[in-house]
């Protein structure tokens, strides 16, 4: 062909990396370049952001070395000749391809070469070779700065910002910290990663991706060590000569001993027959079978009607030959149960509770209650001229002082105690109230609270106050319930049954 109009094609290819000369540059260098050499290009094959290092699917590419097999092309045209690839094999399957076509190569940082001679041949060899050296190098000491970085407590470098941090990956971002510790919370205490997806997406909170959220991608913030300030890399907590965690150099969102307990847990649930979805009723995984000890799912039957039954059922544990299993309908244990969770919150003692922060938190609670009633009562202190307005103010101000002093108190408390976090915003306010008089107006006030709260908050509580077991046969009638807190109710044959007068 004439040398004049020889065909040629600009191969255009940038990977992920820093430093590399963008694909407009090169394709209007390589365009100077053909246009030096009274070559016309006729075709332009792109591969952008995609690594000649390693052998991956790189579209352009393949479609070059069709084309050159098809004889459609005289000349290839590139920026340098590590933009073909920098890998050997692949480099001498080029050469051999062009060589058997009559295609030679130019480019602008390399020159001219044929591929078919002998001199062209090495060449190429030695540059693919050269090629591949570099970009080890480069790798080991990216590798060696990224673990110099590391063991300083650095935060990871590139890669999208983690969910509760800013693009920095240092700085809080607290609206989304805010969720993160109340997810440790709600789950350390028996609530569902499927429950956390599902409040977030109903309060369209997006991930740092801008997608919706599932139990995979929020067991993956349960189980990211950096939210407790630890450092991980490749594959491994860093930790210094004294096998102490290295701490990274942004503020953790939850203690360690947070994290630890949330992912305990997940490592808790077995990989068949376990769940981390939410359960849509109040006692499933928590009642438990009175012939084999395990918990109860909840199922409809035949007839469509709502029961719980043994989980023996669903193929875990083992079923004796001759051993009857449980089964209940929904709607013959539920009202017991919600009956003896008003028994609970009226009877136990205030510091009987499971740990030393929530009993402090529901302390305070009340404190917080008694407070916000005796500000509210100054208005009508001040209507009734009982006081002057200068000594309403100096009450208000020590009133308002303590109110302050009790919250930054019990924001310490759920900050440091994940189950007293969720515990505050549960059970602590049941146990608050003190204007209603009689029982029969407690029970029914307990009751609707009770009823009012959302499915995890309620399966919160009655794993903390009750331990529920659903002996064999029929009914309701053999539902036992043994109390955790208000132990003394385990005695009382009815603590429900409110006072008779004495009949005349």
């Amino acid at each position: 062909m004439n040398e004049t109009h020889r065909r040629g094609a600009l191969y255009l290819r940038m990977s992920k990396s820093k430093g590399e000369v963008k694909i407009e540059q090169q394709e209007a260098q390589g365009r100077a370049l053909a246009s030096a050499h009274d070559i016309e290009v006729t075709e332009i094959y792109v591969d952008d952001g995609v690594s000649a290092y390693v052998f991956a699917d790189r579209p352009g590419w393949a479609q070059m070395m069709a084309d050159v097999q098809a004889g459609r092309l005289d000349v290839l045209i590139a920026q340098a000749e590590d933009r073909f690839t920098r890998q050997p094999m692949e480099k001498e399957t080029l050469a051999a391809l062009c060589a058997g076509s009559g295609v030679t190569w130019l480019t602008v940082n390399d020159g001219a070469l044929d591929p078919a001679t002998a001199d062209g041949a090495f060449f190429s060899t030695l540059r693919a070779g050269l090629a591949r050296m570099e970009s080890q190098r480069k790798s080991e000491r990216q590798r060696q700065s990224n673990d110099h970085h590391a063991e300083r407590g650095g935060a990871q470098r590139g890669g999208v910002r983690p969910f509760g941090y800013e693009d920095d990956k240092v700085t809080v971002r607290e609206s989304e910290a805010k969720l993160v510790r109340e997810a440790y919370a709600s789950f350390i205490a028996g609530g569902t990663v499927s429950g956390i997806a599902t409040r977030w997406n109903a309060d369209n909170v997006l991930t740092t991706r801008g997608s919706r959220w599932d139990i995979n991608k929020v067991g993956k913030i349960l189980r990211r060590e950096r939210n407790a300030g630890l450092v991980r890399h490749r594959g491994a907590i860093l930790r210094d000569e004294r096998g102490e965690a290295i701490r990274g150099e942004w503020d953790p969102l939850v203690d360690e001993t947070t994290y630890l307990a949330a992912v305990a847990r997940l490592d808790s649930v077995p990989r068949h027959g376990g769940r981390l979805h939410a359960p849509k009723y109040l006692l499933s995984g928590i009642a438990k079978c009175g012939a084999c000890g395990l918990v109860v799912r909840s199922f409809k039957d035949g007839q469509r009607v709502e029961r719980y039954r043994c989980t023996v059922h669903d193929g875990q544990g083992h079923k004796e030959k001759g051993v009857r299993h449980v089964s209940i309908r929904v709607e013959d244990i539920e009202p017991t149960i919600r009956d003896a969770m008003v028994a609970a919150v009226m009877f136990a003692p205030s510091d009987a509770l499971s740990d030393r922060d929530t009993a402090e938190v529901a302390t305070l609670n009340v404190r917080r209650g008694e407070v916000a009633r005796a500000l509210a009562r100054l208005v009508e202190l001040v209507e009734e001229e009982v006081f002057t307005l200068a000594e309403i103010a100096a009450k208000k101000r020590k009133l308002s002082t303590e109110a302050d002093d009790i919250d930054a108190r019990i924001a310490d408390i759920t900050q440091r105690s994940a189950r007293a976090a969720i515990l505050a915003e549960t059970s602590a306010d049941l146990w608050a109230d003190s204007s209603l008089t009689t029982m029969a107006d407690k029970r029914a006030a307990i009751r609707a609270r009770f009823d009012g709260l959302p499915l995890e908050q309620r399966r919160t509580l009655v794993r903390s106050l009750l331990d529920i077991t659903i002996e064999k046969g029929r009914g309701a009638g053999r539902v036992r319930v043994t109390h955790l807190v208000a132990t003394t109710l385990n005695s009382e044959a009815d603590p429900y049954v409110e006072e008779q007068p004495e009949a005349v």
